[in-house]
């Protein structure tokens, strides 16, 4: 182990928002700060007292959020931006700066929103936006405008040799120098992190659950590892130790040597990881979609108290439980009958190899092409064919009587309209912990409201979630359009607002990350 990793990662510190919690940066002081969905920024000199609380980003267009931190080296300052459009520079607590550009005399819907922040090697501060531009600033003053990407921005890094990297969800990276386009390098998936390495090194994380190391001066990809069945949303590095965080909850320590991405270490939070930063000291803060910022450390003196500790563990494990991946089908199943724990199963061929698809009443057939591309590693780019043939499978068997005594449609948090379906006398909390683990995506802590649905439709004939009603014609086109307008192509844009009950907020948080 490297000399910094003298054991296993400790809680230390638990810190509250009263949103998710999309960004955090440490500071030279030693301190940490966080930006929430709350529109709020928190900064903790220490990890003791009340936090100092930055108000300046506003809701608009019916959106709140900041989404990109970064403290300024040597100086003090702190940036914020986002779905504001503000990039705001702060000292001492006091607006000191209000950057504008990003989505100005712009055609399209949010293109203000402003997604990522980072430093340059020589103090300048590098943003992207949904406007699919990267800007320079200097002096508190635009220096480059750099275009090229045909979908948002998801993460900008400063490279060690003075270049700036782009993430975007065109599925590729930017290297720029003075404005101009060096190349770009093809990712073959969203790129949802970056973090600069030495020299022209560069990781990134991306939706398939993988870090890949890239030379950017060669364009040539030197390692690739797979972390997590999930997207990988936030990178980190301290040294030779790097930190990837994912949509599932998992904090995944790696060191970078030989050449070679190697899994030291795994954490389980309580939300997806929207951010990373390691402290001077090797500790390593995580902010994530609970509402909350965890601070983890390898010194003792630093660990938490036995109490917060088993509280936060089991809050931990409820997450990990409620987002476990369904079993997945059999070795070469036939199709004579639902595999094992589903309510379906279909015997489908993918070149010479026989396999069996499966799902249950009211999945969503996206999440299903994706769970069975990813456990019989198959190419994403087959999702829309088996998302089609779900569909239509799933629209051939709602025909078919449930054999449950209770089935109702609903609607959770992330828009997904299911079916949840029980017998008379199962335990409510029961019904809700195999309804979450059946469709993923569920947080630990909508498992309470769905069990007292449960307890009141069992003994009521009026159910307490609800459906939203269907969206004509005429508007959904009209919202196709405007999703469409920020450069998504039209078949990923109609299954973004399908699967979020075509609310264009969700749609693209859900296209973007």
């Amino acid at each position: 182990a490297l000399s910094f990793v003298a054991g296993q990662l400790v809680l230390a510190a638990q810190l509250r928002a009263e949103g998710e919690v999309r960004c955090v940066t440490t500071l030279e002081s030693g301190g940490v700060a966080f930006g929430s969905m709350d529109n709020l920024i928190r900064v903790y000199e220490t990890l003791g007292p009340p936090p100092r609380l930055l108000s300046g980003h506003q809701r608009r267009a019916g959106v709140d959020g900041v989404l990109a931190l970064a403290a300024v080296p040597g100086t003090g300052r702190l940036v914020s931006a986002g779905r504001d459009g503000r990039i705001i520079v702060w000292q001492d607590g006091q607006e000191v700066a209000d950057l504008k550009g990003h989505g100005e005399n712009m055609e399209g819907t949010n293109v203000h929103v402003v997604s990522a922040l980072a430093m340059t090697k020589d103090g300048c501060l590098i943003s992207g936006g949904w406007d699919k531009t990267v800007r320079l600033w200097e002096n508190q003053s635009q220096k480059y405008m750099m275009t090229g990407h045909e979908i948002a921005i998801n993460a900008v890094a400063g490279l060690a040799n003075g270049d700036v990297a782009s993430g975007s969800g065109d599925q590729s990276i930017g290297i720029w120098r003075d404005g101009q386009k060096l190349k770009s390098l093809q990712a073959k998936q969203v790129v949802r992190a970056l973090c600069a390495l030495d020299g022209s090194l560069l990781c990134a994380g991306t939706n398939d659950g993988c870090m890949r190391v890239w030379d950017t001066n060669s364009g040539q990809m030197l390692a690739e590892r797979r972390v997590a069945q999930s997207y990988v949303l936030a990178l980190a590095r301290r040294g030779d130790q790097l930190a990837a965080g994912t949509s599932d909850g998992q904090v995944v320590i790696l060191s970078w040597t030989g050449g070679e991405l190697q899994v030291k270490e795994e954490l389980q939070v309580c939300g997806e990881v929207y951010g990373l930063s390691f402290f001077a000291n090797g500790d390593l803060a995580v902010g994530s979609g609970d509402g909350s910022c965890s601070v983890w450390t390898r010194d003792e003196s630093r660990v938490a108290s036995k109490a917060l500790r088993e509280t936060f563990a089991a809050q931990a494990a409820a997450v990990a439980v409620a987002q476990a991946a369904e079993p997945g089908p059999p070795a070469g199943g036939g199709g004579g009958g639902a595999a094992s724990g589903f309510d379906f199963s279909s015997s489908v061929e993918f070149g010479t190899r026989q396999l069996t698809l499966s799902w249950n009443r009211g999945d969503d057939p996206k999440a299903v092409a994706e769970r069975f591309l990813r456990e019989n590693g198959l190419d994403p780019r087959h999702a829309g064919d088996v998302i089609a043939f779900v569909t239509q499978t799933m629209q051939q068997q709602s025909l078919a009587p449930s054999t449950k005594d209770f089935n109702f449609p609903v609607e959770v948090a992330d828009g997904r309209r299911l079916t949840i379906s029980w017998n008379r006398g199962e335990n409510p909390q029961e019904v809700a912990l195999n309804f979450a683990r059946q469709h993923g995506g569920i947080a630990a802590n909508e498992l309470p409201d769905i069990a007292n649905f449960v307890q009141q439709a069992s003994g009521t004939a009026g159910p307490a979630m609800s459906v939203q009603p269907a969206v004509p014609p005429e508007l959904q086109q009209q919202l196709l359009q405007q999703v469409m307008s920020m450069g998504f192509p039209e078949p990923l844009a109609r299954q973004a607002l399908e699967s979020t009950a075509w609310d264009v907020e969700a749609a693209v948080s859900r296209l973007l990350g």
